[in-house]
């Protein structure tokens, strides 16, 4: 990738994220199969929307894979939308020729996750109803590679850093309410930048005093595995490549998923502390 970027593009100077290689990657894989393209075809602009409005419809409907009549069926919606009367497998072969998507069996796919999470983050600058379906309570972690994208093309608005900033309070104040459920503390009042490491040795002056902390400790960790596999399970499916892992998991076990190694770290150290 960095070196097709390279020989194609020399004239790029400065920092890139990974969402600025990605699009230029793409931009050259299009351009690279359009050099020839008939007028009368569609042309990079119009390949790269379609190939968004192509994500758009996978993710909501929550396919990795959708079979050829189905992509088929998307490409004359968006010639419907987009006034175009391009012939479909105009808009479906390029796409294929270049390697951003893939056909096996007579199911097309993304041929790679990082151009599925580009597509979607390119098609939320053009269309509310994704950004908005992204930005749900339900979409912005598992699709949290696209967010990243998105904010990454359009670093000059706060709108993103906003939503950001809201759910990370968010998250702080729900897991605050848990561990003062649990252990009883009020872990605003704690200085953690200047909280030291506690070593066993410390609190176990005796072999056998230091082999009964180790017990409770570990019978103590033994409880939170549990508690957590309580609240949310190990999925056993992965429907949608790493980005949609189960499409009944609801906000709460989203959150769960997220945050628990957040929670369960201060807990044991607690633990340890109150030792």
């Amino acid at each position: 990738m960095l070196l097709s970027i390279y020989e194609n593009k020399r004239e790029l100077k400065g920092l890139f994220t990974e969402a600025n290689l990605i699009e230029n990657f793409v931009e050259i894989l299009l351009k690279k199969h359009c050099i020839y393209t008939s007028w009368q075809k569609p042309q990079f602009k119009t390949l790269l929307h379609f190939l968004g409005f192509l994500s758009k419809n996978m993710i909501t409907w929550r396919k990795n894979q959708i079979d050829k009549n189905g992509v088929i069926k998307i490409a004359l919606e968006f010639n419907k939308k987009t006034m175009h009367s391009y012939i479909v497998d105009d808009y479906i072969n390029p796409l294929i020729n270049s390697g951003i998507i893939k056909i096996n069996d007579n199911l097309i796919e993304f041929s790679q996750l990082c151009f599925l999470n580009y597509a979607i983050s390119y098609f939320m600058k053009h269309d509310q109803e994704l950004k908005d379906f992204v930005l749900s309570e339900d979409n912005y972690l598992t699709l949290n590679k696209a967010v990243e994208y998105f904010a990454s093309e359009n670093p000059s608005t706060y709108e993103l850093l906003n939503f950001i900033r809201k759910k990370v309070d968010d998250s702080k104040r729900h897991v605050a309410e848990i561990i003062k459920k649990e252990q009883d503390l009020n872990i605003y009042n704690l200085d953690f930048e200047n909280m030291g490491n506690l070593s066993l040795l410390d609190i176990a002056s005796a072999s056998d005093e230091f082999e009964k902390k180790i017990n409770e400790i570990k019978a103590d960790r033994v409880r939170n595995d549990e508690m957590m596999d309580n609240i949310d399970p190990i999925d056993e499916c992965d429907e949608f490549g790493g980005v949609y892992q189960d499409k009944h998991l609801s906000s709460k076990k989203i959150f769960m998923k997220n945050f628990s190694w957040i929670y369960l770290s201060i807990l044991e150290y607690l633990e340890v502390q109150n030792y």
